[in-house]
């Protein structure tokens, strides 16, 4: 086994999807004031200015793995959106992108915010709130831990 791999297989295992850490808990402290629009907007404006896409990544990062990195792909990057989200009160979903905003076909996912009576795309990795996706679903937290946890496995078994 590479050492990569083992680094991989260190981060797939040691943390699931949703794992916030007490320094992430603590962190999440300073966007609880203000109403949910305020609190969404201040994580979205946190994220887009310290979290970077990696176009090398090999593996899915927890949200804390993408907190302490300040890097991930749109899955991750919408887990510590969700979890930051979350943690401030607000109701948030994954949503699984078909085709996005230009109507191309993407492999992609971003962050479904709920208000009151309305819900909007949050899209961390597009650096776009309340993006205009053409198509997507919205998935429950057991359909991202799965999801999360098989491209780990694959991850972890086809490095060499």
């Amino acid at each position: 086994m590479s050492s990569l791999a083992g680094i991989v297989k260190e981060h797939c295992s040691c943390f699931t999807a949703f794992y916030a850490s007490h320094d992430l808990k603590l962190f999440a402290k300073e966007f609880n004031h203000g109403n949910k629009v305020k609190k969404a907007k201040q994580i979205f404006d946190w994220m887009t200015e310290n979290v970077k896409y990696d176009q090398e990544q090999k593996y899915y990062k927890s949200a804390t793995e993408v907190y302490w990195s300040r890097t991930g792909v749109c899955f991750d990057m919408s887990l510590l959106y969700i979890v930051l989200s979350r943690l401030c009160g607000l109701k948030t979903k994954m949503a699984i992108v078909k085709k996005d905003y230009l109507n191309e076909r993407v492999h992609h996912a971003c962050v479904s915010l709920e208000f009151m009576f309305d819900k909007i795309l949050v899209d961390p990795a597009y650096y776009t709130f309340n993006i205009r996706h053409r198509k997507y679903k919205l998935v429950n937290d057991d359909y991202v831990r799965s999801m999360y946890n098989a491209f780990n496995y694959k991850a972890m078994h086809s490095i060499t």
